[in-house]
């Protein structure tokens, strides 16, 4: 038992160190404006570069001529850690931390939350699927957005 808690211990270190080792700038990734049309419904995801070491960005999902969703985005590095500011409808959020980093793919988490307690992005070519799950009252949510490469 002793060892396996050891194991555990050292692969949350090897983790978090792994983490700290990775820049802002690989997000990079993210840039540009990305957006999915169904019928009447739209929803838009745009980021700028990680230049002054912080992304900005600004999502909005409107159904028909209706506002349904807006938040403004930052992602930057703080105290070794890459973090998810979200403010959704421009009101003060929780912030999420990123625990998983590959080349065209990040994971984002604030497992404390309930909804999202995880915001997963990944660029799949001229494609951005935004995975965003977590629950409400006791019920599981999983929410998938595909969007694609575009100048509106």
């Amino acid at each position: 038992m002793k060892s396996v808690l050891i194991l555990s211990i050292t692969l949350m270190l090897a983790s978090t160190t792994a983490l700290a080792d990775h820049g802002i700038e690989e997000l990079s990734w993210l840039q540009g404006q990305w957006a999915a049309v169904d019928g009447d419904n739209k929803t838009v995801e745009q980021f700028t570069g990680a230049d002054g070491g912080v992304i900005l960005g600004v999502s909005k999902i409107t159904k028909g001529s209706d506002l349904d969703f807006f938040e403004f985005m930052r992602i930057e590095k703080e105290n070794g850690q890459i973090l998810f500011k979200p403010l959704p409808f421009g009101r003060p959020g929780v912030f999420f931390t990123a625990t998983d980093m590959a080349p065209f793919f990040v994971v984002f988490e604030n497992l404390a939350n309930d909804f999202p307690k995880r915001i997963v992005y990944q660029r799949e070519s001229e494609r951005l699927r935004i995975q965003v799950v977590g629950e409400r009252n006791g019920q599981p949510i999983n929410m998938e957005f595909v969007l694609e490469k575009t100048n509106f």
